[in-house]
């Protein structure tokens, strides 16, 4: 067992685990064997593995909520659905499952962290944000092209089957997208059901007058969240 010596580094990234590894990018990790490990951004693509902030165990008696909250408050810089491989493989067998293979558009989708893997992982996808959350994500230096683009003529421009979207905020934002969509079109939701902190009632409202809740699965999230993929098509 280890622990995260939260602090450290002031511009904390994020942690990620290989097989049995722990690997730090940026972070300074403490075992309690005091033995340090890092790796470079060159060996971190090489991994060709997502991002696994949980796989060191959120139920440990070295870890704090405020530890936690406060990891997580650095990890939103990068994502806000937790990237394990775990929820990555999740997401994929939902899509493959219920659709096959999608030609697929993320919106709002920060720096394209969420992108990356999905693509890293086969998927077909294009990632789009318009950039108006600058004051959380630094996109002078992103994993995938994104295009910088806002999410409703993105899904105009864009005729694919499968629209993702990724905590949207409390306005109708989620609702716009969704109203946007064609007949026929598949959005899958990543985020908390009505009354959660993301998307507005307008969205709920409209999913269940308008639409078809294909699946809805479990996902790890952090503690004191409740976020989760929803595969919905447009009827």
């Amino acid at each position: 067992m280890f622990v995260v010596e939260l602090g450290i580094v002031p511009q904390l990234p994020f942690l990620l685990a290989c097989v049995n590894k722990t690997i730090a990018l940026g972070v300074v990790v403490k075992y309690n064997n005091g033995c340090l490990d890092s790796l470079s951004i060159a060996e971190l693509f090489d991994l060709q593995k997502p991002i696994l902030p949980v796989e060191f165990g959120f139920t440990s008696d070295d870890y704090t909520v405020p530890d936690l909250m406060l990891f997580r408050a650095q990890y939103l810089r990068f994502s806000f659905p937790i990237l394990s491989e775990v929820n990555i493989k999740v997401l994929l067998d939902l899509i493959y499952t219920h659709i096959g293979e999608p030609a697929t558009l993320e919106v709002m989708a920060g720096k394209g962290w969420l992108s990356y893997w999905l693509k890293s992982w086969g998927l077909n996808i294009i990632a789009t944000d318009n950039r108006s959350w600058s004051k959380h994500f630094d996109y002078s230096s992103l994993p995938i092209p994104v295009e910088d683009i806002s999410a409703v003529v993105a899904i105009e421009k864009y005729p694919v089957d499968l629209v993702l979207l990724s905590w949207p905020y409390m306005d109708s934002s989620a609702y716009d997208c969704l109203q946007t969509m064609k007949l026929g079109q598949y959005l899958l939701y990543i985020g908390e059901d009505r009354g959660g902190c993301t998307a507005n009632d307008a969205f709920f409202d409209y999913v269940n007058s308008h639409c078809e809740v294909v699946d809805s699965v479990g996902f790890e999230s952090f503690p004191g969240l409740y976020d989760h993929p929803m595969l919905i098509r447009k009827v």
